[in-house]
């Protein structure tokens, strides 16, 4: 039996959006700092065991906790498609601080890439919203399926090599473990059995660790902000198109769908733009070569 919720986009969804906000700045922080700590230590597949001893990288989890807190708090107050995509500001803010922390201007190409990203993903969700009605919790069914997706997804990440492909399959694992957090969260508050809830919860939990560790992956072979761009495009897009199916939201029409397309190219190619624009500090410098003797 499916359980119809209204959605009241006037408190729930503000005091969401409130949360989605102050998560998304603890996800910059925290994402800068473990950055950091993961370049200075070295790329590999042990590079979370490599710096989990790390002050910096210790805090930067900690301010990432936090904020996935506050986003699953958010995931409860409002929907998918409105909370998803206000992670948007965490690329903003690394940009700008990390720019800001080097000492260097942001120049305007990086200016017009983090706006194409915001226009684009931002103007996909307004769209997304605009449809949302009534919502149905999902059935614990319809959760499995999507569970076992995000796991071929990651399977698929773990093979990858380059920051691009490691960090797509993070965002696509995150933005399943986002849907399966608001159906959890629907199900304790809707009087769903324990057993169940309990289910939703670890399935939850254990894809959104899962998202973070491919992560870890993502800035060990490339800038923050290409990991942070690539994840900030393509996690709110699968929450979205997924809450759609998963929750019985209003399917948009085929002007709606075109438009929304449109958006997420413009997103992308302001992400392709962020990968060229903002310099990769992980690659290993040379040693210097000692200079060569002078004969007498």
């Amino acid at each position: 039996m499916v359980v119809v919720v209204t959605t009241d986009l006037s408190h729930s969804a503000l005091a969401g959006i409130a949360c989605a906000v102050v998560a998304a700045c603890l996800f910059a922080a925290g994402v800068t700092m473990q950055h950091r700590a993961v370049t200075a230590t070295g790329a590999g597949r042990r590079v979370v065991g490599a710096v989990v001893r790390t002050p910096g990288w210790l805090v930067g989890i900690g301010l990432g906790m936090v904020g996935g807190g506050l986003h699953v708090v958010a995931l409860t107050f409002a929907p998918v498609a409105v909370v998803e995509p206000v992670g948007v500001l965490g690329l903003v803010l690394i940009v700008v601080v990390g720019a800001r922390t080097r000492g260097e201007r942001v120049d305007d190409p990086t200016r017009r890439a983090v706006g194409a990203v915001c226009v684009g993903i931002g103007g996909f969700v307004v769209l997304a919203a605009g449809a949302l009605g009534a919502q149905a919790v999902a059935q614990v069914g319809q959760v499995q399926v999507v569970v076992v997706g995000a796991g071929l997804v990651a399977a698929v990440g773990v093979r990858a090599r380059g920051c691009v492909g490691i960090s797509a399959a993070a965002a696509v694992v995150s933005g399943l473990g986002s849907t399966v957090i608001h159906a959890a969260a629907q199900h304790w508050t809707g009087g769903g059995g324990v057993g169940e809830n309990l289910l939703l919860s670890a399935e939850a939990a254990a894809l959104m660790l899962t998202g973070g560790w491919l992560m870890q992956q993502a800035y060990a072979r490339g800038s923050a902000a290409l990991v942070v761009g690539t994840t900030t495009v393509l996690g709110p897009i699968t929450s979205v198109l997924l809450s759609l199916t998963l929750y019985g939201e209003t399917t948009p029409t085929t002007e709606i769908i075109a438009a929304q397309l449109a958006l997420t190219l413009l997103a992308i190619a302001g992400v392709r733009t962020l990968a060229h624009a903002i310099p990769t500090d992980t690659r290993p410098r040379a040693a210097e070569a000692p200079e060569p003797a002078h004969a007498a």
